[in-house]
């Protein structure tokens, strides 16, 4: 992990005396009683979890505190510390907790309820705890401190904070039995006192696993791809604001051509960091990770990736898509090292309104402050804008000549267009740069383009898909069959492009290649009825034209189609007009891994062999496609 130039709080188990604070705040409120009744609002504020307001009171309060006044600074940044890691502001929540133990070291008199006769009331009996000052606040700053270290991926020298943490909590929480007046000032102590605890317990057991995973991720090779996106999801849950476990993970996705999935994450992290908006004035203002001066907030939220619950019938998280206004908002706050790479997804899945709002805001931002300050390298931004305006150019040109019968030059256009991501190398241009030179050339016409799905996403596979269509339409039935299953190789459950393909096989006379992708087909959809939505990261690569979006009558005509070609309907589909009575076997036809993925489409799927049948590729800003599990996790759910 991450290692940082820090040292431990030296904590001790002795508490100073709580009876100078509490001179001290009748002191604080002679001096701004409005000040006093503004900190009462920031630790309801807190309690109540409105952590932005809270964090932002407390800044009004640093900025009236007087700079000698030790012991009102260590309790107004203790509290916002933890207001600050709340948010996600984890480098300056960092900051604030060593501020906040630095000033409770210097201030107060150094007296000591715990040791002797010193600190203790005439009765005999301790003083009772305040939950925003000594051995408490104390506590409570460790804690932060080291959740937020852990939180940037820092994990040396960890272990002692949270266990420093851990024992004056407990010693404190001890002794507070017997300091109890039933005043709700020390139940308030003793609440907070028991969160130090928990979260301390919670933290070392999360650094542990942390630790883990970091030798895991190092040592291993990860035949299992899937354990390798377990590890990155895992980490990053413990260590959110550690911007290399989210580039390693969008490398991996990007590798395995995963652009929706790329999308997703980019803006689910997005979303996390819209909460800092504001937050950032007075004393914060250096800690701020934005461009200054970024336009404000239009749609972004990050309560549109909180999980609404399997009940709700919901589109789980992972399938969900900002629109144009949330996709721009996002690429304000994304890390630089993030941006790029997202950019090319909304292209890749054809968001290209996605795309352009963005793009065109960044690059109205970078022209407004005259080069002082750049959301990312303005070369990427440069490289990603000149392939949106080819991308969408040769597109918006094949499919003008496509409309007017002229399909011989709509695929070389077509082509064209998947070229313009050549030369990307396999990892795609992800986080990283390829160096692999292009398969496709400049002017490549039909039936060349194999090698252009190395980009992958859901405009290579419409492109191939409709470079089928009109391949149909000159009665290249060959060819047409290759490039529908080039476009089942970008989208594995692509039924627009495997019901073409298997319509192709039928008409070359080739039924047994006719019988594997009808059959495939009926397995998908079936599969599709009982699990609409994968897990994260599983399933196909695309998310549009799924088997879930396949009506009932669709299937019926399919499945009339493969009984006048005299092929069986696999066990378990439905006859038309009766239901299914016992299980499918979902994999009853699957040979191979590679022959499942040359089985599959994407798209409504088409009842006749035309050529624009399933061609056209889906209506823009409609809501992710839901599909059946992957093989082995079909059963599972």
């Amino acid at each position: 992990g991450s290692r940082e130039s820090h040292s431990t709080p030296q904590v001790s188990n002795r508490v100073r005396s709580d009876a100078s604070l509490s001179s001290h705040r009748s002191g604080s409120s002679s001096r701004h009683s409005a000040g006093r009744a503004t900190f009462d609002d920031a630790v309801r504020h807190l309690d109540r979890g409105r952590h932005a307001r809270a964090v932002r009171d407390l800044t009004t309060l640093i900025a009236r505190a007087r700079p000698d006044d030790a012991d009102d600074l260590a309790r107004l940044h203790g509290l916002r510390s933890e207001g600050l890691l709340a948010l996600g502001a984890c480098e300056a929540a960092t900051a604030d907790a060593r501020r906040a133990l630095d000033h409770e070291r210097a201030g107060g008199s150094g007296r000591n309820p715990n040791e002797g006769s010193d600190g203790e009331r005439s009765g005999g009996r301790p003083e009772v705890l305040d939950a925003e000052s000594g051995g408490v606040l104390r506590a409570r700053a460790t804690c932060a401190l080291a959740r937020s270290l852990l939180a940037r991926g820092v994990s040396h020298g960890l272990e002692a904070m949270f266990d420093a943490a851990s024992d004056l909590s407990r010693r404190l929480l001890e002794e507070a039995a017997d300091a109890s007046d039933g005043s709700r000032r020390h139940e308030r102590a003793v609440a907070a006192l028991a969160r130090v605890r928990d979260g301390a317990e919670e933290g070392s057991r999360r650094l542990v696993r942390y630790k883990e995973l970091v030798t895991k991720y190092e040592t291993s090779s990860f035949g299992n791809k899937r354990e390798a996106m377990r590890v990155l999801d895992e980490a990053i849950e413990i260590a959110p604001d550690n911007v290399e476990w989210h580039v390693r993970k969008l490398d991996h996705l990007v590798r395995k051509r995963r652009w929706f999935s790329v999308a997703n994450h980019c803006e689910r992290h997005a979303a996390s960091r819209s909460r800092l908006d504001g937050i950032f004035v007075g004393d914060l203002r250096p800690a701020d990770p934005f461009v200054p001066g970024m336009p404000p907030l239009r749609e972004l939220d990050d309560r549109f990736f909180q999980d609404a619950g399997r009940s709700s019938g919901a589109v789980p998280v992972h399938l969900r898509t900002l629109g144009p206004s949330g996709a721009r908002d996002a690429a304000f706050r994304l890390p630089p090292e993030m941006l790029p790479v997202y950019l090319r997804s909304l292209r890749l899945e054809m968001r290209f309104d996605e795309a352009e709002l963005a793009l065109s805001a960044i690059e109205e931002y970078d022209a407004g402050v005259d080069g002082t300050a750049t959301v990312c390298d303005p070369s990427d931004l440069r490289r990603e804008r000149a392939k949106l305006d080819e991308t969408v150019r040769l597109r918006e040109r094949g499919d003008a000549q496509r409309g007017e019968g002229f399909h011989d030059q709509a695929i070389k256009l077509y082509g064209e267009c998947l070229a313009v991501d050549a030369g990307t190398g396999d990892a795609g241009g992800g986080a990283g740069t390829g160096t692999t030179p292009g398969i496709l050339k400049r002017q490549s016409s039909w039936p060349a383009a194999s090698g252009a799905a190395n980009a992958g996403g859901r405009l290579h596979a419409v492109l191939h898909d409709t470079r089928a269509s009109c391949l149909v339409s000159l009665d290249k039935l060959d060819s047409a069959a290759a490039e529908s299953g080039r476009a089942l190789d970008v989208h594995s459950m692509y039924v627009g492009a495997l019901l073409r393909r298997a319509r192709v096989h039928a008409a070359l006379g080739d039924v047994a290649g006719a019988k594997a992708d009808f059959t495939r087909f009926i397995v998908l959809v079936e599969g599709a009825r009982l699990h609409p939505h994968p897990p994260p990261n599983q399933g196909a690569a695309c998310h549009f034209d799924m088997p879930s979006e396949v009506t009932d009558g669709q299937l019926e005509e399919v499945q009339a189609e493969m009984e006048a070609l005299g092929i069986k309907s696999p066990a378990g589909g439905r006859k038309a007009g009766k239901k299914k009575t016992r299980g499918l076997n979902p994999f009853s036809c699957l040979c191979s891994k590679k022959k499942t993925a040359d089985q599959v489409a994407d798209g409504k799927p088409a009842v006749t062999i035309a050529a624009d049948a399933a061609a056209a590729p889906p209506a823009a800003g409609g809501k992710p496609a839901r599909w059946p599990m992957g093989r082995r996790n079909f059963k599972r759910g």
